[in-house]
């Protein structure tokens, strides 16, 4: 049984994504994502893969995996059976031998990593407190919604950030699907309060989900968030959960090449001094 359906309609929903915004970011027509989450038709494997991507999910997880508000964060640890004793203990008398536990099978020790290629004695890197809790795609649903998420993160990867300022609370997070930068994580410090002048900003909003948006405050104590290329709107307060000031960024991809336009220029004028010469 496939729930890529009813996952479709979920996860976009807890990413903040309106049908049309999220088939613009597929590339398809809303009518068609509509159709998809409607049980009207199925969506072909490019756009599958798509989606998962947009997601961070696999595609078994899209097609095989329900998801649901209060689906586990993480995977429970698997129980290990407890051994009963080969013999018990009240039936042992003072002439039974103990019993020897087989031994398991022996596996080699990897020694570890050295630049000179010997490494005779572990080496133990020490803790980096320069690190910063990186919450990806695929958790953003349960970051929204999990009131024990602060409590799990340090079971999440963490990036180095070693411009961290004492005092000061930082996170990362992917950005967000309908940002301007693409394919990339953010860093951001977090603020208590919204500062005039402050740009864009990292607004993890209940209703809405990861937003980066420029926001102001309104006389009723409100937020309007600016939507550029679009209508802005209001926040309440008690929608927002954090607001974010980005400190970082770091791209998976690297930027387009630059033409050396002033290297270009010297060429032609190089060029042009040889057939003013000739002529």
């Amino acid at each position: 049984m496939t729930y890529v359906n009813e996952n479709i309609r979920i996860l976009r929903n807890r990413m903040g994504l309106t049908q049309e915004k999220f088939a613009e970011l597929i590339g398809i027509n809303r009518k068609a994502i509509g159709a998809y989450e409607e049980k009207r038709a199925t969506p072909p494997l490019d756009k599958l893969n798509r989606m998962a991507s947009l997601f961070g999910v696999s595609l078994d997880q899209l097609t095989q995996y329900r998801f649901a508000a209060d689906s586990p964060l993480f995977e429970a640890p698997e129980e290990i059976p407890v051994q009963e004793e080969p013999f018990p203990k009240s039936r042992m008398t003072a002439d039974t031998p103990p019993v020897q536990p087989e031994p398991g099978p022996q596996t080699e020790k990897k020694r570890p990593f050295s630049r000179t290629g010997y490494a005779a004695e572990p080496v133990l890197e020490p803790v980096q407190e320069d690190t910063v809790p990186y919450v990806s795609h695929k958790y953003f649903d349960k970051y929204l919604v999990d009131t024990g998420f602060e409590s799990r993160l340090g079971e999440l990867p963490a990036l180095s950030f070693p411009f961290r300022e004492e005092g000061k609370m930082y996170r990362a997070f992917d950005m967000p699907a309908d940002s301007y930068l693409q394919d990339g994580i953010i860093i951001g410090e977090k603020l208590s309060g919204l500062p005039d002048g402050a740009g864009r900003l990292l607004v993890v909003s209940l209703k809405n989900g990861l937003l980066l948006r420029r926001l102001e405050n309104t006389p009723q104590g409100d937020f309007i968030v600016k939507n550029e290329g679009g209508e802005d709107f209001i926040l309440r307060p008690s929608d927002v959960r954090e607001i974010w000031k980005p400190v970082g960024f770091f791209s998976r991809t690297l930027p387009a090449a630059q033409p050396d336009l002033a290297g270009l220029s010297a060429k032609v004028n190089a060029l042009k001094s040889q057939l003013d010469s000739l002529l």
